[in-house]
């Protein structure tokens, strides 16, 4: 499970991601925060329900909110 900060940081940089698909276009900041918000905390809540598929000397699954950003 990410840390608050840690979710803080994937809403904002998807929030810059929305942001820059629009480029030229008008935008709103608040819209876009929401919007990622929304996003990530689906996301999140989709990873927390998978079953663990973890099998001896492999790695934990990293929630799809962290693989999504590479990290």
């Amino acid at each position: 499970m990410p840390t608050d900060k840690e979710i803080r940081d994937l809403i904002h940089r998807r929030a810059f991601e929305i942001s820059r698909q629009r480029s030229a276009e008008e935008g709103d900041e608040l819209s876009d925060w929401l919007r990622a918000e929304a996003e990530v905390l689906a996301e999140i809540r989709a990873a927390e329900n998978e079953p663990a598929t973890n099998t001896e000397g492999a790695s934990p699954a990293r929630p799809a909110a962290q693989s999504a950003t590479g990290e």
